[in-house]
């Protein structure tokens, strides 16, 4: 193997093809700010084969075999360190290294840092995680702080990360990066996006005296710069710390930590001229990366400097194809509460189901995708003053952090200003004639209709148009074909089902608003809020009420009983070998001929159904199990919560003057009757996402067979266009990489309530007062206190939930809700 093999310098960096094999993250994109004339002190790499031939050589294989295996073990780390640091680097290694280093100067000192190949990469930064050395001088000090550089691949910070990143320890290798050292006055950090609140084009940079290790390691609290695009040029804002302490180069070696005078630690580190110079140097660095970036500099003397530049892997990604100008995106996922990240079919189907400013395929552009969430664009809206106000007040009643944010937005007079692309005439013309159609409907039902039969005749409606779909689609020739079909059925659905059963949901609201006011002084918040008890109808409801009779049916036959609680994950297999559980399992069939279709995070056509994978509510009917009976069946609890509701339908009509009465009492009956319809069109969808879930993995299943797929469940990572247009044969492979690696990535962002079109997220802090001590700020949702012991559940699948504990979650569905037959409380 050549010199050359082992030692790259930076010039040859920029020609290299696979660089970040052989350099790493850190070296590569060092070369290529070299390559491209960017201010980086000279300097060279030995590469990730120096690193291979070094361990080759550090002991008997089967030691280093051993330590190995053992890194994932306390002390394991420790133990390879120890080791490697007592190793001699080959001779070869050496001469290639004193042969760089000499040719850039043995008299000057270098810092000598350490680049994984899986560092600084697009999607996951390693940063911070092997050790650096600076101003280090002399052959001897060159030459430990390398093997000290190998060894910190195995810090224990760095084999955690690893292992939360999903990294093999056998499959990241180490370069080492030794380069001139700077000896700067001041030096930090720049990012050419907000880090935090993530605007792009914002600068932000933090600041601090002598070297940058007091920075990044915590020890000293920086100037913090940032530097916005404003109309009238450059707007700095500058807030300039306290800094106690500076670490500085020693002139043999090595630094020292020296304690600031009072005046050096209130004085601001970079005047403007040198904040626009490097807010000019962190753009010219994006705009040839392409990405935003994590920029290390310094400045000695005059001279500005660059030591590392990294891509920015926490900001999360800015909507797809978004049109140009300031824009406002809500959250999809909050508002359905299931924030996780989706693959681009899941995507797709909802994109397709949204019935506004659908393109010529059907998918509509006011839904955009962003970080594998879906984030819906009320921008064109906003800029009318007429919505600008009322729109965010509307959305108060789903999330008030969403109206506030969203208000806080429509309020900037940088997005007041854009342009109109839509005017109010045009709005009233396009919704028009659906809102009246819908008015009519609402009044109808509010004033005259028979309540009690509306939620009986709407779910006929709904099971007769699904049964048709059914008979429509056994009429088509092969699966593409139904394919194709269930796919304009969806397009097509929330329209038919808005006008079906949201005038019910919309008159439930109404007549509720209308009782609140009318009952004025004359009712409490108490007795409204008893109208809500146990609704009638509720497709939820009767779902949870089903799963409760399941429930009692296993508790009354005691050998199903001890079966399933001495399983820790029932599945169907455990009681099909019981001849006593078959009318459990006639039961249990029946229930999923209704409600199969659902599932925890049902909004992911991705995710299993119950259909699929029966053991989630075979693991709820444990759960009712574990504990003693409750005192009453979840039927009859019902039925209780009902007769409260209706009685408080009496109450609310004789609190009322005795001219209202029969119109208090009119409304009290309609908002019980309509209201219960809120989950019915949730429910159709869902049942019609079934179909589609269905046959898309039968044609998964010709894609597998004919090698265009290596699994069935890859399909969800295609594009709904990209499935119809896939030809039998046709490698896909390449793109399921892609995808799922970028799903991956996308899975470990926090998606945020509400973004902007630069990437900002707005936040808005909602006064309500001061909070008792001890308490937590959050909504609530339904009154009364309740004592139980706490359960955090992650996922259903895994965790059965005993009578009167509390389900802690990060989101719950309609998926979810088996589960609180036996919660007393949910927090989320």
């Amino acid at each position: 193997m050549s010199d050359a093999a082992l030692v790259l310098d930076f010039a040859a960096l920029a020609s290299q093809p696979e660089a970040l094999a052989r350099v790493g993250g850190k070296g590569a994109n060092l070369g290529i700010l070299a390559g491209a004339g960017f201010p980086v002190p000279p300097g060279f790499c030995l590469t990730t084969a120096a690193f291979r031939r070094f361990m080759a050589k550090a002991g008997a294989a089967s030691a280093i075999e051993a330590l190995y295996a053992g890194l994932d073990e306390a002390g394991g780390g420790a133990a390879m360190r120890t080791h490697l640091e007592a190793q001699p680097i080959p001779p070869e290694i050496i001469a290639a290294t004193l042969a760089a280093w000499r040719a850039l100067g043995s008299e000057h000192a270098y810092a000598v840092r350490s680049s994984a190949t899986a560092e600084d990469l697009p999607g996951a930064s390693f940063a911070g995680q092997q050790d650096t050395y600076l101003n280090i001088v002399g052959e001897a000090a060159l030459l430990d702080a390398i093997r000290r550089c190998w060894a910190s691949l195995f810090t224990d910070r760095a084999i955690a990360y690893r292992r939360s990143a999903g990294f093999s320890h056998r499959a990241v290798e180490l370069s080492v990066v030794v380069q001139r050292m700077v000896l700067p006055q001041s030096s930090g950090v720049l990012f050419t996006a907000d880090p935090l609140g993530g605007k792009r084009g914002r600068i932000v940079i933090d600041a601090s005296f002598g070297l940058g290790e007091a920075l990044v390691s915590g020890q000293v609290n920086p100037d913090h710069y940032e530097v916005d695009q404003g109309i009238d040029g450059e707007q700095v804002q500058r807030t300039v710390a306290d800094k106690q302490i500076a670490i500085l180069p020693l002139a043999g070696g090595g630094t020292e930590r020296v304690e600031l005078d009072d005046t050096r630690r209130h004085a601001p580190v970079l005047d403007d001229a040198r904040i626009l110079e490097l807010a000019a140097l962190g753009r010219r660095i994006e705009a040839h990366f392409g990405t935003p970036q994590d920029v290390e500099w310094c400045f000695e003397g005059d001279a500005l400097f660059v030591v590392q530049s990294r891509p920015i892997t926490t900001l999360f990604p800015l909507p797809e194809h978004a049109p140009p100008g300031l824009r406002v995106y809500l959250s999809f996922g909050h508002a359905q509460v299931m924030t996780d990240a989706m693959p681009r079919f899941a995507l797709d189907v909802w994109r397709r189901v949204f019935p506004v400013a659908r393109d010529q395929r059907g998918v509509s552009r006011a839904m955009r995708i962003a970080g594998n969430r879906l984030f819906v664009d009320p921008s064109d809206l906003l800029r009318l003053p007429a919505l600008a106000t009322r729109l965010p007040k509307l959305l108060s009643i789903a999330d008030r952090e969403i109206s506030a944010a969203v208000a806080a937005v429509a309020q900037r007079p940088e997005f007041a200003g854009e342009p109109r692309p839509i005017s109010l005439g045009r709005v009233v013309r396009i919704a028009g004639p659906f809102a009246s159609r819908m008015l009519v409907r609402i009044v109808w039902r509010v004033l005259f209709a028979d309540t009690g039969k509306i939620g009986p005749w709407t779910r006929e409606v709904l099971d007769a148009d699904l049964a048709a779909l059914d008979r429509e689609l056994a009429s088509l020739a092969d699966t593409r074909a139904r394919l194709v079909r269930t796919v304009e059925t969806l397009g097509g659905l929330l329209p038919r089902v808005a006008l079906l059963a949201m005038p019910s949901v919309a008159g439930g609201v109404l007549s509720g608003k209308l009782l609140t006011g009318l009952l004025t002084g004359r009712v409490d918040a108490e007795q409204l809020a008893a109208l809500d008890r146990g609704l009638p109808g509720n497709v939820t409801t009767q779902m949870d009420l089903a799963i409760g009779d399941l429930a009692e049916q296993a508790r009354a036959i005691p050998s199903v009983a001890e079966r399933l609680r001495a399983e820790s994950r029932p599945s169907l297999a455990d009681l099909e070998g019981l001849p006593e559980a078959r009318p459990l399992l006639e039961a249990l069939e029946a229930f999923l001929d209704d409600f199969g279709a659902r599932g925890a995070s049902e909004i992911d056509i991705s995710r299993p159904r119950w259909r699929n994978e029966p053991g989630l509510l075979l693991q709820v009917i444990r759960g009712n199990l574990l504990g003693p009976a409750a005192p009453l069946s979840a039927r009859e609890h019902h039925r209780q919560l009902q007769q409260i509701g209706d009685a408080a339908v009496d109450t609310v009509a004789q609190a009322a003057r005795w001219w209202q009465r029969p119109l208090v009492r009119r409304l009290a009956r309609a908002h019980r009757a309509l209201f219960a319809m809120r989950e019915h069109p949730k429910f159709q969808l869902i049942r019609v996402m079934g179909r589609l879930r269905e046959l898309a993995l039968a044609h998964a299943d010709a894609l597998v067979a004919a090698g265009s797929l290596e699994q069935r469940e890859q399909i969800w990572l295609l594009h709904i266009d990209e499935v119809l247009a896939a030809e039998p044969g046709e490698d896909l492979r390449p793109l399921i990489r892609e995808r799922q690696a970028e799903l991956d990535h996308h899975r470990r962002l926090s998606p945020p309530r509400v973004m902007t079109s630069e990437g900002e997220i707005v936040r808005v802090v909602v006064d309500e007062g001061p909070l008792p001590e001890g308490a937590l700020r959050g909504l609530g949702v339904s009154a009364g206190v309740v004592e139980g012991v706490v359960k955090v559940v992650l996922d259903p699948h895994d965790t059965a939930i005993s009578t009167g504990e509390i389900l802690v979650a990060p989101f719950t569905d309609p998926g979810w809700t088996p589960l609180f037959i036996n919660a007393a409380g949910l927090v989320m």
